[in-house]
This record gives structure tokens, sequence and C-alpha cells, in this order.
């Protein structure tokens, strides 16, 4: 969260890499499937859906990282789902033609859905940086903003998992990185 893997992905993207952004995906499948939510709204509650049947997210995430157990149990209806999506979309886009595709997601590790990859790309940032990027793009405080990090793994933790790394700090030049991996990925496939 905040670390810039949406920046990073989109420079994969103009590779000619496809990525799968679970957290859209995510949000998709909260309005659209109905058993998920249905269990959306006995775990949370109607205040969960707007009128109109629109995810009404800030009041989830306000609920969700206030309770570690609603969280949990909301990972565990939504990411089945998602992991049947996601090897849907890898089949379809499995074409020969692209030599790999890429997921893009928050809490790939705290899920546990890392364990269904070939590698990970880990994107890295400095905390600080981190804060101010999710307080600006969610306009929430830094209180807010530490207590949803929380809720994710620790760097080093997730870090050791990890086959590749890419630093972005608005120092060093993502292109570049991200060139780095891409080739590094092919020429290891060869």
């Amino acid at each position: 969260m905040g670390s810039g893997k949406t920046t990073v992905c989109q420079i994969f993207e103009q590779l000619g890499i496809p990525v799968y952004n679970a957290d859209s995906e995510a949000k998709k499948l909260y309005v659209t499937h109905e058993g998920l939510k249905r269990g959306v709204l006995e775990l949370l509650g109607d205040s969960a859906y707007f009128t109109d049947g629109s995810l009404n997210r800030e009041w989830i995430k306000e609920a969700i990282f206030s309770d570690n157990a609603k969280r949990q149990a909301l990972n565990k209806m939504v990411h089945p789902l998602l992991l049947e999506e996601f090897n849907v979309w890898c089949t379809q886009k499995n074409d020969g033609k692209t030599p790999y595709i890429l997921k893009e997601a928050a809490i790939l590790f705290e899920t546990g859905s890392y364990k269904e990859l070939d590698f990970v790309i880990g994107v890295l940032a400095p905390k600080p940086l981190i804060l101010e990027r999710i307080m600006q793009r969610d306009s929430i405080n830094a209180k807010e903003t530490s207590k949803r990090l929380k809720a994710q793994w620790p760097e080093k933790k997730w870090q050791a998992l990890c086959k590749y790394t890419i630093l972005n700090d608005g120092k060093a030049p993502l292109i570049k990185q991200v060139l780095k991996t891409h080739k590094s990925i092919v020429l290891g496939q060869q």
C-alpha cells in the first residue's frame, strides 16, 4: 500500500506484460457477485452498501481496519473468488505471446496468494513517503494511514519472499529498474 505498485505495473504494461489488478477486480466482485454481497451484508451490515447497490468503500475500510476479525473474515470471503477470477484471466492471457504475466495486489502475502505465483516482484519505498502517498491518495490522516499499514506484513517479512525488488523512492530511476527486472525474467526463462 502506497509503495507505487500501480506505477511500476504501468511500466510493465508498456512493455506488453499483462497485469491483473486484484484490488480493481475485488471492487467489481463486491457489487456483481451476489454470494459475496450477501456475505458482506451479513458480516458488516447494511452500511456496507449504498442504497443504489454500490459499495461504501470508505465505511468498509474504517470498519475492517479497526476490527482484525472482520478484516480476516472479509478476506476469506473475497480471496477465493479472486483466485478463481485470476486463474480464468491467466488462461485467457497465457497465449504464448507474452513471456510472463503479473498480478498486482496490496495484500498478496497476508492472503497467502503469493504461494500461487512463480515469483514475486516487491516494490519498496521509504515509510515516510508511503505515509505521504496514502494520506494524499485517500485523503486520510497519519493515524488512519498507520492503522491501515499495520494490517500489512512488515516489509522485512515480505521482502524475504521476493525474487526481485524495485525501489520507488522518487530518486532511483524506475524505468531502468523495471527494464532490468524484465530482462532478468525473460532471460531466466530461456
